[in-house]
């Protein structure tokens, strides 16, 4: 800067003066400058800010004692150096010169050499002052500058850190430490009112402990912490509600409003007390207070900014309260929620156990009949996976052949919003079918009456009742059928017999009397069967648990059923152990061995052959060296002791089609309906073997006979 041009204002009304004085300083390094009247000097002077001005005394208008005095109370151009040029060498005019604020003097007729030097001295001082007053305004700027960013980082470190907490007590911390930064003072109280209370009670007293909150990134004030005693809970309601600004309390200055505040200053020994209000909408929320010994004073700026920090801090809280409400509803909504869900829950999973319990298959399906939900007993039903049922149409397992009318007045009732009740015919994965009762309800819409959001389908499994029903028709039917026929005959030998009593011989009568005898045996006979397993359905039949030798029971019955068999001149051997015990009904067992045997004789032509054998079996009967082909479902026992009794014969034999079904009630091989019988004894055998935790099994052959295995639980010891 001082290799700059100095600007020099020559003044000076006469011309020959300014050109003296041009030609003794041009080429000297100078920016000149000229004016010839008072007015345009201080234009000039105004406009270049020189660094001298050779200022001529003598001039109309304005003289240049004027123009000195006027430059001097400008506060832009009084430090200006100022050179007075005059003829004048009196005491007096000299004296008006400083008066006037000339720095110093220069008479006509100049002395160029001296001219120069002291122009030079004076420029080159007036530079090196005005560098030095220039780096003296830079360095306060500075200061000033420092001053602002570190208030600045201070408001927006309490604004950032008070705005990311909902916690009261971390908010009021923060606003301690800032205001402790600010005003100095290491401790400080807050304090925070109720309003709904009558007399200003306190929710929280907090005093700054000596903490480091680094909101300057500096350290915290931490010289000084002693816990004071809040002024606050001394102020009336009024005195707080007029709190609308931060206010400073020094001890021995008289506050005509605030008299008991000397008094308390002096009770808690303290001499300077500043107390800053929290003011959220327009109402004083709470007080900060710091108080010290030490006599301070503040200015105006750091009132503002301890007020600039108040209303951050203000509205923090006002957030952190809101917040606080907010989480006491979620709360409380939150408890609301989990009793309700807790409940809807315990509802649903008691539903779903219902419904997991039930023997009834439950769909539900949504208002397009897509299933979303079936339980383990439709899987059963059904015999498809849940997977597999799950996002399917309610109707897709239905008979091709189901009638689209049933399925018509199924969809509209349910999705006119009415229950559907009636039975149905469906196939299991296994394409076996099954009936159902199916009930068909609608689901309402909670939210909207009579909207229909789906459906729920309960079917329960009539396959039994229906087979029962049908095997009852059967039953009544063969019943009636083989009760009628030797009823028929009888009725008939009868009548014949009482009409011709008399016309025919002795011998005549006895064989119709024979005849009747037979019928009303087969009749007999024919009753009992029924009667018995009608018993044995109905758990009548109980069994008489003893020790029964198999074998001796086996030769029993050979002798009982021997003529039947001598009629036919057939051949009945037996074989095999001549001691084998069971645990049974002796005589449950004697009409099981009966029933076999008899049927035997009867399906056997004459001059056939009839073989019993009874063995003992060994643990493992895959072991014990029998054709399972000669003992059929000797490979199928569980692992344990039985005693087996085979009954074989060279009879007409049975197709494989009609075996699965021999032990049905009533059944008859169709090529075999000519020979007299009602269908049932097969029927009791495997009951009473099944009472007796037996089993049996039959290998046969058209044209090679038949044999029928029996196997029963060896009694224990043999």
């Amino acid at each position: 800067m001082l290799n700059q041009s100095s600007v020099v204002l020559i003044v000076d009304d006469e011309a020959a003066g300014r050109d003296i004085l041009e030609g003794l300083l041009t080429n000297q390094g100078y920016h000149l400058v000229f004016a010839d009247n008072g007015p345009e000097a201080l234009t000039k002077a105004s406009e270049f800010t020189p660094d001298l001005i050779l200022l001529d005394v003598m001039m109309p208008e304005l003289d240049g004692f004027e123009v000195c005095r006027r430059l001097r109370h400008d506060p832009y151009l009084g430090e200006v150096p100022i050179l007075l040029i005059t003829a004048l060498d009196d005491r007096d005019s000299r004296l008006q010169g400083i008066d006037a604020g000339a720095d110093d003097f220069i008479s006509k007729p100049f002395n160029g050499t001296e001219l120069r030097v002291r122009v030079r001295t004076i420029t080159r001082l007036n530079r090196y002052r005005r560098l030095l007053l220039e780096r003296t305004y830079r360095h306060e700027a500075e200061l000033e500058v420092y001053r602002r960013n570190r208030e600045l980082t201070l408001l927006n470190n309490v604004i950032t850190m008070a705005a990311s907490s909902f916690k009261v007590e971390e908010i009021l911390t923060i606003a301690c430490e800032a205001l402790a930064q600010v005003f100095e003072i290491p401790a400080a109280t807050a304090t925070l009112f109720d309003h709904s209370h009558p007399d200003f009670d306190t929710l929280v007293k907090y005093v700054s402990p000596k903490t480091d909150l680094n909101l300057l990134g500096e350290m915290a004030v931490d010289s000084y912490y002693n816990e004071k005693i809040s002024l606050a809970s001394h102020f009336s309601k009024q005195e707080i509600e007029a709190l609308q600004a931060p206010k400073v309390f020094i001890q021995g200055r008289h506050e005509v409003q605030w008299p008991q505040v000397q008094t308390l200053m002096q009770d808690f020994a303290v001499t300077t007390v500043v107390i800053v209000p929290l003011i959220i909408r327009d109402k004083v929320a709470g007080l900060i207070e710091l108080s010290t010994t030490d006599s301070l004073d503040y200015t105006d700026h750091t009132l503002d900014l301890a007020q600039s920090i108040a209303a951050a801090i203000a509205q923090a809280l006002e957030t952190a309260q809101l917040y606080q409400n907010l989480q006491h509803h979620v709360d409380d909504l939150t408890g609301i929620v989990s009793k309700q869900t807790f409940e809807l829950r315990l509802e649903r999973d008691r539903t779903q156990a219902i419904l997991e319990a039930l023997g009834e298959a439950v769909m539900v399906s949504n208002v397009d009949g897509i299933i979303q939900y079936a339980n383990p007993a439709a899987e059963d039903m059904t015999g498809f996976s849940s997977s597999a049922i799950l996002g399917q149409p309610w109707d897709f397992w239905h008979q091709p052949d189901q009638e689209l009318d049933l399925l018509t007045q199924i969809t509209t009732a349910v999705r006119s919003g009415q229950v559907w009740r009636g039975e149905v015919q469906y196939k299991r994965r296994d394409s076996t079918g099954y009936d159902a009762a199916l009930t068909a309800a609608p689901l309402f819409d909670p939210n909207q009456a009579n909207h229909v959001i789906g459906f729920v389908c309960v079917y329960y499994d009539i396959t039994p009742i229906k087979e029962a029903e049908r095997l009852k028709a059967k039953f009544v039917a063969n019943v009636t059928h083989e009760l009628n026929t030797p009823l028929s005959v009888a009725t008939l030998l009868a009548d014949n017999l009482a009409a011709l009593y008399t016309h025919i011989d002795d011998d005549k009568r006895h064989k119709m009397i024979n005849d009747i005898q037979r019928h009303m045996r087969i009749l007999n006979d024919l009753v009992a069967s029924v009667l018995e397993i009608s018993q044995i359905d109905d758990g009548y039949i109980r069994m008489s648990e003893g020790a029964v030798n198999l074998p001796q029971l086996v030769h029993e019955v050979i002798e009982e059923q021997y003529p039947l068999g001598q009629n036919k001149q057939q051949t009945i051997d037996y074989k095999g152990w001549s001691d084998l015990q069971v645990s049974g009904d002796a005589a449950q067992l004697r009409q099981m061995v009966r029933n076999l045997l008899s049927n035997a004789i009867k399906y056997t032509p004459e001059n056939g052959q009839i073989t019993c054998e009874c063995l003992p079996l060994p643990v493992e009967p895959s072991k014990n060296g029998l054709n399972h082909h000669e003992w059929p479902g000797l490979g199928d026992l569980p692992a344990q002791a039985w005693a087996g009794l085979r009954i074989s014969d060279t009879g007409i034999g049975i197709s494989q089609v009609d075996i699965p079904h021999l032990f049905e009630r009533f059944y008859r091989v169709k090529d075999q309906e000519n020979i007299r019988g009602a269908g049932l004894g097969l029927a009791i055998v495997k009951e009473l073997i099944k009472l007796h935790s037996g089993h049996i099994a039959i290998d046969s052959e058209p044209g090679r006979g038949t044999i029928f295995a029996v196997y029963l639980p060896l009694a224990q010891g043999n």
